[in-house]
């Protein structure tokens, strides 16, 4: 696999929230942490209309892509050791992945 950077989209086991089940989808990663984790948020196909949620389209991407436009959902966040990414399908634009950041930053801003 190749080298893991912030903006890299790659599928993991995502863990449903009641945490008996879960799949393999995509994520992108928003930060490199300490002791080799990430911290990703999950990338689904299904419409999202919450306010946070990004589309993802294959102009978005630098290299690699997914086969149907799809939507960066901030509001699911996760951590796991970078070993645990089973493969990088693509690489997000500077700017898209700065408007997830922004998006990220503002579910914890306090209003």
């Amino acid at each position: 696999m190749g080298e893991l950077a912030v903006g890299s989209v790659v599928t993991t086991f995502f863990p449903f929230s009641n945490f008996k089940n879960g799949k393999l989808r995509p994520s992108v990663v928003l930060a490199k942490v300490d002791f080799g984790d990430l911290i990703l948020c999950q990338i689904t196909s299904k419409s999202y209309s919450g306010d946070s949620s990004v589309e993802l389209t294959d102009s978005d991407f630098v290299s690699g892509g997914l086969p149907l436009t799809s939507y960066i959902r901030p509001d699911k966040l996760f951590t796991i050791e970078a070993k645990a990414a089973q493969q990088i399908i693509g690489r997000l634009q500077p700017a898209k992945i700065n408007k997830v950041l922004l998006q990220v930053q503002q579910i914890f801003t306090v209003k």
